[in-house]
């Protein structure tokens, strides 16, 4: 019997009671044929017979987790490394990959594999965020920048000169006013000044920053009208001239006037053929009347 032997055969080793047995490793089936460690698991210690060593059993360890699945017998060193692991620079060991994202205005140049760490590289200044280093490779625009209609990140346009209040230059030509500010899909949107605008209008409603020459301030306080009275007619006067929030006003001379500058007997500038001009230049009624 096994109990018997004198000398254990090399595939079995000398179990507690003294008896040759099987050595871990050798299972005589489809899922591991062999003298080795099931898959996963490498050999620390061989099973050693003859002589001193002949006690000694074959002893298996996992493979460490970092491995893709099997690993060297002795060392443990993975044959392969796992998702999320790299050969570090000592050719052994397999490390965790430390780069497996890029934080904003990066893009991963090139993801962790087993051979190396992730690393990334610098979107264009024109992206927030990228795929690629050049300004086509923008997934968004950064702050002042527009896709254009090549799918390029551009900067929004500008006119020379600093005319608006934070100093900075004018999304607009003079005499237009901002429709619509840049956004990552489109240009400044920019859009004449009204031609009842003397000159800027303000941006988003074109209201007019004062009212050109002909016109007034509605009673909106926006809107500028043209204006519909600039002459009177026959017997009265321009009282009040068209500006200033208000249309032109007209008012009756005196009865004593033809026509006049003022509302007084004093203020005609020609008399009715029932009056006279007297020595002070006041029209009078004439005598006999």
């Amino acid at each position: 019997t096994a109990d018997d032997c004198t000398a254990c055969v090399p595939t079995h080793h000398r179990d507690a009671n003294g008896a040759c047995v099987l050595c871990s490793g050798h299972l005589d089936d489809a899922s591991n044929r062999g003298a080795h460690c099931a898959v996963g698991e490498f050999e620390l210690t061989a099973c050693q017979a003859g002589g001193d060593d002949e006690a000694q059993d074959r002893v298996c360890l996992p493979c460490p987790s970092s491995c893709a699945s099997t690993c060297a017998d002795g060392s443990g060193v993975c044959d392969a490394c796992g998702a999320g692991h790299f050969r570090d620079v000592d050719g052994v060991a397999c490390v965790a990959c430390s780069v497996a994202a890029c934080g904003a205005g990066e893009y991963l140049a090139s993801a962790c594999d087993g051979d190396s760490d992730g690393e990334c590289g610098a979107c264009d200044a024109a992206c927030a965020s990228c795929h690629g280093p050049a300004a086509s490779d923008c997934t968004t625009c950064a702050d002042g920048h527009f896709r254009d209609a090549d799918g390029r990140c551009v900067v929004c346009s500008t006119y020379g000169g600093d005319g608006s209040a934070d100093g900075e230059p004018d999304a607009c030509e003079a005499g237009s006013f901002l429709a619509a500010a840049c956004s990552s899909g489109r240009d400044h949107v920019c859009v004449p000044c009204a031609a009842s605008c003397a000159a800027g209008c303000a941006d988003e409603t074109g209201v007019c920053d004062d009212c050109a020459a002909g016109h007034y301030r509605g009673d909106d306080g926006a809107s500028c009208l043209a204006c519909a009275v600039t002459a009177c007619d026959a017997g009265s006067f321009l009282q009040s001239s068209c500006g200033d929030g208000h249309d032109g006003v007209c008012a009756a001379c005196d009865a004593a006037c033809a026509a006049c500058d003022g509302a007084t007997a004093d203020d005609c500038t020609a008399c009715v053929p029932t009056h006279h001009r007297d020595a002070n230049g006041a029209c009078v009624l004439c005598s006999g009347h």
